[in-house]
């Protein structure tokens, strides 16, 4: 549902002008909306492993067993790996 940005209006789909007071409508961009999505896609996936990768290195620190350890250390590479990925949709934009 679009709305004219001069009234408020709402403006029925493939219009190419207000009904209400005339004004110009807009197309929305479909390629300009698809980047804003990836973007903020890639944006929550890349704040999700940094924070992984903060938990996993002070656990490791506190960490007393070994697989206490090992397993913080498959956090850690696993955060790396996403975070990795959330780069590659940087470069998808």
């Amino acid at each position: 549902m679009k709305f004219c940005e001069n009234c408020g209006t709402e403006v029925i789909e493939g219009k190419l002008f207000c009904e209400n007071c005339g004004h110009i409508v807009k197309k929305s961009d479909p390629q300009k909306e698809r980047g804003k999505t990836l973007g903020i896609i890639s944006i929550c996936t890349s704040i999700i492993p940094v924070v992984g990768l903060i938990i996993g290195i002070v656990g490791l620190k506190k960490s007393t067993g070994y697989w206490d350890k090992v397993l913080n250390q498959i956090g850690i590479g696993l955060s790396f790996l996403f975070f990795s990925i959330a780069l590659g949709g940087f470069a998808l934009r």
